[in-house]
């Protein structure tokens, strides 16, 4: 079972003025958990890699696949989240492939 944390004042204030993910979860696993995997996983992804040429992405308006990817599990404003959730971005194209 997770335990509760308790933020300091600052900490809280922080957690306020930011967007936190909200995942799915099954017994065993808390958001925390998964949080924590995938600071870990972006960790290990090359940022400069990405599924089209760069002159490619900003003619589109797409952001890298790797900001993509950092902004839809950590975002710092709405703006951000929605640029990464792009309907016709690479990443969208690339997850919509792999679910179907």
């Amino acid at each position: 079972m997770d335990q509760p944390k308790f933020y300091t004042t600052e900490e809280y204030l922080l957690l306020q003025n930011s967007m936190q993910p909200n995942y799915s979860l099954v017994k065993g696993l808390s958001n925390h958990i998964i949080q924590k995997a995938m600071k870990e996983a972006l960790l290990q992804f090359p940022p400069d890699q990405d599924l089209l040429p760069e002159k490619d992405s900003q003619k589109e308006g797409f952001v890298s696949l790797f900001l993509a990817l950092h902004d839809i599990h950590f975002p710092k404003d709405r703006d951000s989240y929605l640029q990464a959730r792009k309907k016709d971005s690479p990443l969208m194209n690339f997850i919509s492939f792999w679910l179907d």
